[in-house]
């Protein structure tokens, strides 16, 4: 069974560390993703030297930590094969290495990596770069989602339907509900509105990349009048992605150069606004935390939409209930999962971002809670 052939060194059972190698010729090996667990006392995947010596090419779905960020320590332990990952994923990595087969999304036909592999790609639509994989070789083949979301409101995304895969490895980050993206985005609504119809504001921690551009485009929809102020770390960020238009949707640029030109850089040295967005997902830096404190003094509101450390601040103020969490459908739901594979024929299924360890086999349409050794 090609199931067995998976090595798991992170991802699997937990969020965040994502990696995965499979054996395809001549004992070599591809890798999934290079991720750490910032939330972790020990972040990083544990890859034996003598498996990264037989890797042979790296397929790195984006730019966020816990997919690529072990990638200089796993240079540093012997890994000196290929890279394949987008142009954007590698320059907002910031990785330097001589190495890279840019993976293009738009590319009618799959791309061959010497005689025993090929792939296709496609847009994930999660963050500027973001990819998933479908990888073939030997007859066989795997499907790796990345971090996937079918419904974004921001960037371009290239719906997976119709391919076959003997094993896929699937984003299932929200496994506790069946809702789909414009449910999940309501429930952010739900606690926006009211509090800057009451004069409150509402302070919204974020990473740099990714759910940042989703959650402006949500609040220029639904708030249109809404002033949004953010920190130079974020509007940095911002700025960043502006020149990779081809990974968002139609019209979505345009908007991104406004929300800059309204200077919401000013807007919070002025102290002149009903929304703050904070590019520090866990409140760690203590300008960012000092003006969440501020903030909730003043009876505002904090929203958190990602993932959370333990122990760490945003903890302390969910467990004191200053904050309120609210997930954003950044990727898929349980829901979003199940629709994935109905619309897909995949053998085997591995669902990766969550705490839980289960395979799901489409010939029998249901999944059971089977470790992977």
């Amino acid at each position: 069974m090609y199931m067995d052939r998976l090595i798991v060194k992170g991802g699997y059972g937990e969020h965040g560390r994502s990696c995965f190698l499979i054996p395809f010729a001549q004992g070599r090996y591809y890798m999934l993703d290079c991720g750490i667990m910032d939330t972790d006392e020990n972040p990083w995947p544990e890859v034996e030297a003598e498996l990264l010596e037989r890797t042979e090419y790296l397929f790195l779905s984006h730019c966020h930590k816990d997919h690529s960020g072990a990638f200089s320590r796993l240079v540093s332990r012997g890994f000196r094969g290929w890279l394949v990952a987008a142009g954007a994923t590698v320059e907002l990595a910031r990785i330097r290495y001589n190495k890279v087969i840019q993976a293009d999304p738009l590319s009618a036909w799959p791309m061959g990596l010497g005689r025993d592999l090929h792939f296709s790609c496609g847009r994930s639509g999660h963050c500027v770069g973001g990819l998933w994989f479908h990888i073939w070789d030997s007859g066989k083949s795997c499907f790796y989602s990345g971090d996937y979301q079918p419904g974004p409101l921001a960037f371009a995304v290239d719906q997976v339907k119709g391919r076959r895969a003997d094993l896929a490895i699937v984003d299932c980050a929200h496994p506790d509900t069946q809702e789909d993206a414009r449910a999940l985005r309501s429930r952010i609504l739900e606690w926006i509105g009211p509090c800057i119809a009451d004069g409150r504001r509402v302070v919204l921690p974020l990473p740099r990349y990714g759910r940042g551009l989703e959650l402006i485009a949500l609040i220029k929809e639904n708030f249109p009048q809404a002033e949004i102020a953010a920190d130079q770390g974020f509007t940095a960020a911002v700025e960043q992605v502006c020149g990779y238009g081809e990974w968002l949707r139609a019209g979505r640029e345009e908007q991104i150069r406004a929300f800059l030109e309204e200077q919401p850089e000013k807007r919070l040295e002025r102290d002149v606004y009903d929304i703050l967005l904070l590019g520090d997902t866990h409140l760690e830096q203590e300008r960012c935390r000092s003006l969440a404190e501020r903030e909730l003094a003043r009876g505002g509101l904090v929203i958190i939409t990602g993932r959370v450390k333990p122990g760490g601040f945003v903890q302390t103020l969910l467990d004191g209930k200053k904050a309120v969490r609210a997930h954003f459908p950044h990727h898929q739901s349980m829901g979003d999962f199940m629709a994935l594979l109905e619309q897909n024929n995949f053998q085997t299924v591995v669902p990766f971002h969550n705490g839980r360890r289960e395979l799901y086999f489409q010939a029998a349409g249901t999944g059971s809670k089977r470790g992977l050794g």
